[in-house]
């Protein structure tokens, strides 16, 4: 027969085992090695199919630039179901030859993907393209596309002779004709100038005949 003293002492100690037991939860969580860091949950990957966000026509001359504004849908957990936010981006034709494909925005294990930069032929022409969003990557203000001159002025940089990436927020300057190693990959849009800490953010991007189409720009 369980006496009161024993039953006392029983529901006394079930909250006290439940406080160690979340404790020891959340430590084990914290020393357990995370997978696959800074992914998506399967659930929670955008609801986006890949983008035509321009064809090769559009760049007849070196330097010449778009403006890409898309769309990309997340799951968002409420009445809505899912959420929008736009995605600002540059597609700019650089001179043939200033990078090489071979380095530089190279995607591991597919070699017709491309990261930021990638070169094609077409009609005769070979294109060299960088495709980056306009975010700046030192606080997130969004970036311009301008000649020299501007830069220049506007910027305090005057140490280049191409258009480049300039931030009005806090003067970083990045030149897309040049490469910068970020955590062991080689991007295009190496900073020049001012206090941004790497390139601008890539597109992940195919070429295929005339198109540029944007994929997994999550």
């Amino acid at each position: 027969m369980i006496d009161r003293r024993t039953v006392l002492k029983t529901i006394t100690a079930i909250p006290l085992l439940a406080v160690a037991g979340g404790i020891g939860a959340a430590l084990l969580s914290y020393l357990k090695p995370t997978w696959a860091p800074l992914a998506f949950p399967k659930t929670e990957k955008p609801l986006n199919k890949d983008l035509m966000a321009a064809t090769l026509e559009e760049f007849p001359n070196e330097f010449d630039s778009k403006q890409v504004i898309f769309t990309q849908t997340t799951v968002e957990y409420s009445a809505r179901g899912k959420q929008a936010t736009d995605v600002l981006g540059f597609i700019v034709r650089i001179p043939a030859g200033k990078l090489d494909p071979k380095t530089v925005g190279l995607v591991p294990g597919n070699p017709d993907l491309r990261r930021g930069f990638g070169e094609t032929e077409y009609k005769g022409q070979k294109y060299a393209i960088v495709a980056v969003s306009r975010i700046c990557a030192h606080l997130g203000c969004i970036f311009e596309y301008h000649i020299p001159a501007d830069v220049c002025a506007r910027f305090n940089y005057c140490g280049g002779s191409t258009p480049m990436f300039s931030c009005p927020c806090h003067l970083s300057v990045y030149d897309p004709t040049q490469s910068q190693d970020v955590s062991g990959v080689l991007l295009a849009g190496h900073v020049v100038s001012g206090p941004a800490p790497r390139t601008p953010f890539p597109f992940d991007f195919e070429m295929k005949d005339n198109q540029i189409i944007i994929k997994n720009y999550a």
